[in-house]
């Protein structure tokens, strides 16, 4: 068996792994387990994609034509965006889970722990009111308090979620780079705002690595895991003004000025 096939072996082993946990953890979120649960199994998730993406890597570094790595590219693309879905629903999972409301046996029992407070303040404000005004007030205790206080939370809690409108919106795609510098700044600036700011720097080299492709993603390589060092040695290839102003100097040559008798504008 030849190199680049034993490379493209390990990788789908990792891919089974990637896809086994991914399913354990929908199957939580589908069951309704706890918050920790379900975040402790994505970070498994999390581990296995890592693992993936170093074998992808790997495989990738052997490959010496073009389309196939295109190819393979793409696939690494799918898989990612796979795991960015997942990442997605597990921190929606989690915040819903934080503000989902107790069940109606534990808030029965907390109201329960709280009756006699309850009756003990009213039972006071009744024999003040018999003191100083001769007012009788008629004390509620016991299940009709009960009843009346789950009452008002239940109305509070329809009149807040009829008050939440709830849009669906198509997830962005991520862009991806191979070396054009007019597009450079556009790239950088949707990648940091999308990835930058909600993943740690190990996560984002990684996906940056994954949006990369050609001489870029050559470039990087050679880098390691350093996220910042990454962007500097980009900036200093694609960000610098004067590279951008050679392109734009070299479009401006390939055109020639009108001959007599042609069209007034510029032809290439």
């Amino acid at each position: 068996m030849s190199e680049e096939a034993t490379l493209k072996l390990r990788r789908r082993t990792a891919k089974g792994k990637f896809t086994r946990l991914e399913k354990a953890v929908q199957f939580l979120q589908n069951e309704n387990r706890s918050k920790s649960e379900v975040e402790e199994a994505f970070e498994e998730v999390s581990h296995a994609y890592q693992e993936v993406s170093e074998k992808h890597e790997t495989f990738t570094s052997v490959i010496t034509d073009d389309d196939e790595y295109e190819k393979q590219e793409k696939w690494m693309e799918d898989c990612q965006q796979a795991f960015l879905n997942l990442k997605i629903k597990v921190c929606d999972y989690c915040k819903q889970n934080v503000s989902r409301p107790r069940s109606p046996e534990t808030e029965s029992k907390a109201n329960k722990g709280t009756d006699y407070d309850t009756g003990n303040d009213i039972q006071s404000e009744t024999n003040d009111a018999d003191e100083y005004d001769g007012i009788v007030i008629e004390e509620i205790t016991g299940p009709d308090l009960e009843a009346q206080v789950q009452g008002c939370e239940l109305d509070q809690e329809k009149v807040v979620r009829r008050s939440i409108p709830h849009f669906k919106m198509e997830k962005p795609k991520m862009s991806r780079f191979g070396g054009n510098v007019r597009g450079y700044h556009i790239f950088k600036s949707d990648f940091t705002h999308m990835v930058g700011k909600v993943y740690s720097k190990r996560d984002s080299i990684t996906i940056l690595r994954s949006a990369l492709y050609g001489k870029p993603l050559e470039m990087v390589r050679g880098i390691g895991s350093n996220y910042d060092a990454a962007w500097e040695y980009l900036d200093s290839v694609y960000g610098d003004p004067r590279f951008i102003a050679d392109a734009i100097i070299n479009d401006i040559n390939k055109f020639k000025a009108v001959k007599e008798g042609e069209d007034s504008r510029f032809v290439s």
